[in-house]
């Protein structure tokens, strides 16, 4: 038996100039809010005859409206130096036994928590910045920037902590770490039981891993879910045909357009869509580009399996080792849906998820030849062909991983998947359960009942001949939340099964020294793989797999190697 205890302490990175931008208080008010705010307030006065104006007015009035948000820097008015705080409370207990229970049979286990580095670095807004080569300044008439003179305007100089929350203020402000993300660990757990027979070794066996603090990304700067769900509802005029733009996508006059201080693509827009202005941090979009993404620790994931193991120790000339092994893994790491709709976190099958894994290794030390079973009185000549051979081989098999069902559609709620004899590798699983939501020109009419699109607000509408819709149904579904899997266990790609095979003659000079010349052929059998079938109902592909190979096509490959 062993017993131990590990304490480890990863200090968090510095910069030995404090030239790091590890902190962002989203609640203090930054020092654009005043100028901001003014130019909100005359957008409301001068442009009523905009419904979107119309409609922030009676949301948001000028005196509500602010801009809080300031980048902090390393070392500066007492933000501490390091990306994150230092995590002190990485104990990691561990334990392990192993009992005779017969001469040839023991079993063996234990147990520990294990702890992973960080890998967190911090930011460097404000602390680099690019100078970019101006051509020409007359449409190539003339050039300005030379090879002899590349930057005629002068470099840029990065501004570093100089303009504080101004610093390139209206870009993103993405991978802002937890405070306290703490570092990822895993508690582990074996037990396994061997027994020897001779050459033999037998070995069955339970393995288990839980890891936690997993790191993804949030977006800190979103509205109420109430107020998304409000502005995305369909609106229809007095025919009661759709509107094509959704309340929340409304264009208003840009409070940020040309307002000193700040940069990026918010400067230079006259507008911007309503929704902008309603976040917490209106000056930040809560799109993919221009948000505020937080690392928070709250992934997790499991593994469980049955491990077993048979395996020939090297005697007469051959060894083999044949290992198989099933498992689950299972992980919490995205959202099941928007994450503005309630924070769900989808448990499901593990992205390399493969219930079944088979691997069978061999080498056959061939018994010709000089001193061997046959051929022991062979003379050198004859010994030099027929002597020295080895044969290996590996083989390895095991099932696919689970295909992604990423895009949102309408779903049956019955199995897609198809076995054997039905699937193809241009239709992997059963298209049918799976209907893609509607577009401005989808005749509904030739949707199945079960989808329920014919009770949607908006369904009975039916336009005239020369609209560019044909029924009203399409801007329903800006508020769907997702409430079925992204993942299946009876849906996967294809497995793997290869057969990696060798040849080789050996040379003796000396008894230290040998020529071996060997012939490898990987996947000997040209069993071709190919990747994912296409998972997007609005894709004329869908269900098909792209025939592209991902694996290796058979390679033979000849080599020489000295030992000595």
């Amino acid at each position: 038996m062993n017993l131990g205890l590990r304490w480890d302490l990863e200090q968090p990175v510095t910069e030995r100039f404090n030239r790091l931008t590890d902190r962002y208080d989203p609640n203090v008010l930054n020092p654009i809010s005043p100028s901001a705010q003014a130019a909100y307030t005359r957008i409301l006065a001068s442009s009523q005859s905009n419904s979107g104006v119309q409609l922030l007015s009676q949301l948001l009035p000028g005196s509500a409206f602010k801009v809080p948000g300031a980048q902090l820097f390393a070392g500066v008015d007492g933000v501490p130096r390091t990306p994150v705080n230092t995590d002190y409370h990485e104990w990691q207990p561990r334990a392990g036994f192993a009992y005779r229970l017969a001469p040839n049979s023991v079993i063996r286990g234990g147990f520990g928590r294990f702890t992973q580095a960080s890998f967190v670095t911090g930011g460097q807004n404000g602390f680099s910045r690019t100078t970019s080569l101006i051509t020409t300044q007359d449409n190539n008439f003339t050039p300005y920037d030379t090879l002899s003179n590349p930057f005629k305007s002068g470099v840029l100089a990065p501004t570093g902590a100089s303009l504080g929350a101004l610093t390139n203020l209206g870009q993103s402000i993405s991978n802002w770490d937890d405070p306290n993300l703490n570092r990822m660990y895993s508690w582990e757990y074996s037990l396994h039981l061997q027994q020897q027979y001779g050459q033999w070794l037998f070995e069955i066996g339970y393995s288990h891993n839980k890891t936690y603090n997993i790191p993804w990304s949030w977006n800190e700067n979103l509205p109420s879910y109430d107020l998304w769900k409000q502005l995305q509802q369909p609106v229809f005029d007095s025919k009661g045909r759709p509107g094509d733009i959704l309340p929340w996508n409304t264009l208003v006059p840009n409070p940020f357009y040309q307002l000193a201080g700040v940069t990026g693509t918010i400067a230079s827009s006259k507008n911007v869509a309503l929704n902008q202005l309603l976040n917490p941090i209106p000056i930040l979009t809560s799109g993919s580009s221009n948000n505020i993404t937080q690392n928070r620790p709250t992934g997790k994931n499991g593994y469980d399996a049955l491990q077993t193991k048979i395996e020939r120790r090297y005697n007469n000339g051959l060894s083999l080792i044949a290992a198989f092994t099933w498992s689950k893994l299972f992980e919490d790491t995205s959202f099941l849906g928007p994450q503005i709709a309630g924070h769900k976190i989808e448990h499901k099958l593990g992205g390399e998820d493969r219930p079944y894994v088979l691997a069978i290794t061999g080498i056959w030390d061939l018994p010709f030849g000089r001193g061997r079973r046959w051929g022991a009185s062979l003379s050198r000549p004859v010994d030099l062909l027929v002597g020295g051979w080895e044969i290996t081989g590996n083989y390895s098999a095991s099932s696919g991983v689970p295909v992604v069902f990423s895009t949102d559609s309408f779903y049956s709620g019955q199995s897609a998947a198809l076995d054997k004899k039905q699937r193809t590798l241009g239709r992997w699983f059963d298209t049918n359960q799976f209907v893609a939501f509607p577009t401005a020109n989808t005749d509904i009419s030739t949707y199945p009942g079960w989808t329920g699109v014919q009770s949607l607000p908006g369904a009975s509408y039916r336009p005239p001949a020369n609209d560019t819709i044909r029924y009203g149904v399409y801007q329903d579904f800006a508020t769907y939340v997702r409430n079925y899997a992204t993942r299946w266990g009876n849906i996967r790609q294809q497995g793997v099964s290869e057969l990696v095979m060798g040849l080789y003659k050996n040379f003796s000079f000396t008894q230290s020294t040998r020529f071996q010349l060997r012939l490898d052929a990987f996947n000997a059998l040209n069993h071709p793989r190919f990747g994912a079938p296409n998972t997007n109902p609005t894709s004329s592909n869908f269900g098909a797999v792209t025939l592209q190979q991902v694996n290796q096509a058979r390679t033979v490959e000849l080599g020489g190697k000295l030992y000595f």
